[in-house]
């Protein structure tokens, strides 16, 4: 394959509000935090489906970086700085929370965060779960769903949704493998997380239900691709 750069001389990252960034900042403009706090507010968008979630401001020479959520009202942001983060190790904040958890003990990366996770993590054996696990995901994969494997309650949102787990999956190809990754009970919930292998790709899926459910009571959902 190729590698291609594209290159430019200006910064393209204002995106929707590029016309209100070049009203508000001239060449002779002071730069300061302040400064561009207030540009900043100036570039937000509320419109349609993209409103703008959060805005954020970097400081190339310290690593200082700030966060705000101007439609929410936040004007004073929630700031940290890169170094101190990077000291910390792998880990990740909600940012819809990142006021209260930058202060907080550092969450672990969830195993969907992880690129590489069929390196990261030893398969283990779930006999309860996997072969009914990989038997529906191999049915979606061809293009069927048995209503049989689930219950009445779950069966009547799944097929609704049929059309579109089908347009997403085919292309995938057939099933070549499947492997269980990861497995953890939170709040009375049962989470495995399986990695299915296709010919023309790979999903990461995790899978959850009520503790002492029956094992047709599961919830899918397609994480990583």
């Amino acid at each position: 394959g190729k590698l291609i750069f594209d290159k430019s001389n200006k910064s393209r990252v204002i995106g929707a509000g590029e016309l209100r960034y070049k009203e508000s900042f001239k060449v002779d403009s002071t730069i300061s935090f302040s400064n561009g706090t207030n540009i900043l507010q100036k570039c937000l968008t509320n419109r349609g489906n993209t409103p703008t979630r959060y805005s954020t401001g970097y400081d190339l020479k310290t690593g200082d970086i700030s966060v705000f959520r101007f439609l929410d009202g936040d004007n004073k942001g929630a700031h940290f700085n890169l170094f101190d983060e990077l000291k910390k190790g792998a880990h990740y904040y909600n940012i819809s929370k990142l006021e209260k958890e930058i202060d907080l003990k550092p969450q672990a990366l969830e195993i969907y965060m992880k690129r590489l996770c069929m390196f990261d993590f030893e398969a283990i054996q779930a006999p309860l779960f996997e072969n009914q696990a990989k038997q529906m995901i191999n049915d979606w994969s061809k293009g069927t769903i048995n209503e049989n494997q689930y219950t009445k309650g779950y069966w009547e949102n799944l097929e609704e949704d049929q059309i579109e787990i089908k347009k997403d999956l085919v292309p995938y190809g057939l099933l070549q493998s499947f492997h269980t990754l990861d497995y953890k009970n939170e709040d009375d919930l049962d989470i495995y997380y399986f990695l299915a292998i296709y010919k023309n790709g790979r999903i990461l899926w995790k899978l959850t239900q009520e503790t002492g459910a029956l094992t047709k009571d599961l919830t899918i959902k397609n994480l990583w691709i």
